[in-house]
């Protein structure tokens, strides 16, 4: 007798089912693409998805080992200093516990081989309709970067343990000649706190005839390049030291600039009494013969 029927456009539909797979596929190529190590976790702490840079520094062939998982007890568990790390005390989880976004720089996750690594890491919490469903979190192996830095502690170290114990004194001015760093023994050589000598002008210190020197010397430093040494005088200032030999060199930027002036100043009282004994004793002969 005949049918009846309805229909509907389903063009809309259609379109944002494909606009809905074009995002995801956009997501997931950002994901795959990245070099920072990816992954997210349910309220239980459990790994929902992954991110192939989060498998791959974590030692794992795929990131689909990771779902599933629970993170903390995989990568988290122990601390720094090798007490275990409780999971009630993740910082990750403040993510989704206090609903908080996490920023740590100084911990230390772990691979599937059972070593640690040092690491930067960012939690966030997943939202769904203003309700947290969980954390996204981002981190980085911090390796090169922590060694450099403790490289340079250890360097930092040698060098405070040079300016420190050197024999001679040792100061770094500015281009208009302000102490910006003295060691202990220019200190002692010059009795000076270091409350009066950072930010002085060091010439200032002394007497005028000296300190004529020493801003020549400076200038001369600044406008040649070169290293300039003289000897002074400084008896009458009433001092530990009577004589002593300054060594002035162009301090430079890494660009090339010279930024400032160092100093080596050394104590030469013993050596210019006993060049002035000898020369008494040449004089004392003179007379003699």
């Amino acid at each position: 007798l005949g049918y009846r029927g309805a229909g509907r456009d389903a063009s809309a539909g259609e379109r944002a089912q494909l606009a809905l797979e074009s995002s995801e596929a956009q997501v997931r190529l950002l994901l795959d693409s990245t070099g920072e190590a990816i992954y997210g976790i349910d309220l239980d702490g459990h790994c929902t998805f992954a991110n192939p840079a989060c498998a791959k520094i974590l030692g794992y062939d795929g990131a689909d080992e990771l779902l599933d998982r629970q993170m903390h007890e995989l990568i988290h568990h122990t601390k720094t200093d090798g007490t275990p790390y409780a999971n009630e005390d993740c910082k990750i989880y403040r993510a989704f516990r206090r609903g908080e976004n996490v920023q740590v720089d100084d911990e230390v996750l772990w691979r599937r081989d059972g070593t640690a690594f040092p690491a930067e890491y960012s939690s966030f919490p997943i939202l769904r309709d203003d309700t947290v469903i969980g954390a996204v979190v981002t981190f980085v192996d911090t390796t090169e970067k922590h060694d450099a830095r403790e490289a340079l502690a250890s360097s930092e170290e040698r060098l405070r343990s040079l300016l420190e114990y050197a024999p001679f004194a040792i100061v770094l001015q500015d281009l208009d000649s302000r102490i910006q760093l003295v060691n202990t023994t220019y200190e002692h050589f010059f009795v000076f706190p270091p409350d009066r000598l950072i930010g002085s002008v060091a010439p200032e210190l002394f007497g005028a005839a000296l300190a004529e020197r020493l801003n020549a010397a400076d200038r001369q430093v600044i406008k040649t390049g070169a290293v300039v040494e003289l000897d002074a005088d400084v008896v009458e200032q009433n001092l530990p030291v009577k004589f002593v030999r300054i060594t002035k060199f162009p301090v430079f930027k890494s660009s090339g600039e010279i930024s400032g002036v160092g100093s080596f100043v050394l104590d030469i009282s013993a050596q210019k009494m006993a060049e002035e004994r000898l020369l008494q004793t040449h004089k004392m002969e003179a007379i003699s013969q």
